[in-house]
């Protein structure tokens, strides 16, 4: 998996506004995930250089959300394909963009990826 950390801050608030949208403490949801209370404050404060992609698969199996978009902000994507589009676009800008228009994107994105020969999957439901 290839990573850049373009994106913590904004993985940062999405755990914090998840979390609090569920009515965890950072301690309740750290016992959730089976980490600390002071490892979920540094991911909301993006003090941390590289996410472990598998304490991200807990903390979003806890908050009952999609990995893919703990993922996509993290910019995590696998070897030699195109990452997952749907995620980012769900993390990124939550219920702020409009149905149709993430479906278009969502649409275009896939004929990219079929152009270039990365097929088609279902991650960007």
């Amino acid at each position: 998996m290839d990573m850049s950390p373009t994106n913590l801050p904004e993985l940062g608030a999405l755990i914090e506004r998840t979390r609090r949208e569920r009515g965890l403490s950072q301690e309740a949801l750290g016992e959730a995930a089976g980490v600390s209370g002071s490892t979920i404050l540094r991911f909301e404060r993006g003090e941390f250089g590289r996410p472990d992609p598998e304490k991200l698969q807990r903390i979003a199996r806890a908050l009952d959300i999609d990995a893919e978009d703990l993922f996509a902000l993290a910019n995590y994507t696998p070897s030699g394909a195109l990452p997952a589009f749907g995620p980012y676009l769900r993390a990124k800008f939550g219920d702020e963009l409009p149905a149709k228009t993430r479906k278009d994107l969502e649409a275009y994105f896939e004929q990219i990826r079929a152009n270039e020969g990365g097929g088609s999957d279902d991650s960007t439901r």
